[in-house]
């Protein structure tokens, strides 16, 4: 699909026309940085889904939240393949885009991308364009981490076995902790690209697979 037979949403649009004029090597340096977020986001996910399973595998889960942490497995790997949108449709968005506030997260009200100097110069449309696709998915990931959070500690229950309260409270402080600064190290020491293999998504993201993504080439 090319750049002109994507469906562009209205905010990319306004974001990408701020863009025009930046050089492409300040663009292709800009989406660099968004996509290490994404991917460190996408990876916090993958593991999320994974240690949720690892607790749903206990006899002590709670019953009468199984189907609804059987259900976040797959939404958190969904997440994790890129289908953030679908994913927060799913959720209620309005939910979503409150939660930062309940959680206490500092988040703009909507993505931004961050101030590049323009030249006059021609530029990518494609590269705008997946720059502030970029931008715009790390906002969510951040909004979603910390609705997923909220939903993991809804699973907990007093009376639940202890390895099963320490896996839901350590995905739900992860979690937490992505959504305040994505590009920290993770809380806990674990190999990103195998927890996205392990979900059966792809383990690598470049420019090229993200624009491939997307549907801009």
């Amino acid at each position: 699909m090319t750049a002109g037979q994507a469906i562009v949403t209205w905010d990319v649009q306004d974001e990408s026309e701020r863009l025009v004029g930046v050089p492409d090597v300040a663009l292709a340096s800009t989406l660099s940085s968004a996509l290490d977020q994404v991917y460190a986001l996408r990876s916090v996910f993958a593991h999320a889904a994974l240690e949720l399973k690892r607790a749903l595998s206990y006899a002590g889960f709670a019953r009468s939240r199984r189907q609804s942490g059987e259900l976040q497995v797959s939404l958190l790997v969904r997440a994790a393949s890129g289908d953030v949108d679908r994913v927060i449709t799913a959720c209620e968005k309005r939910r979503v885009e409150q939660a930062p506030k309940i959680e206490g997260i500092s988040l703009p009200s909507r993505f931004v991308v961050p101030v590049l100097t323009p030249t006059g110069e021609a530029n990518n449309p494609v590269l705008r364009l997946a720059v502030c696709y970029a931008y715009r998915e790390v906002f969510q990931l951040r909004q979603l981490a910390t609705y997923e959070a909220g939903v993991v500690r809804n699973h907990d229950t007093p009376s639940g076995p202890k390895a099963v309260r320490a896996i839901l409270q350590n995905i739900d402080m992860d979690l937490l902790w992505a959504a305040r600064d994505p590009s920290a190290t993770p809380r806990n020491a674990y190999d990103r690209a195998d927890s996205l293999r392990r979900v059966g998504v792809p383990e690598y993201l470049t420019r090229s697979s993200y624009e491939k993504e997307l549907g801009l080439n």
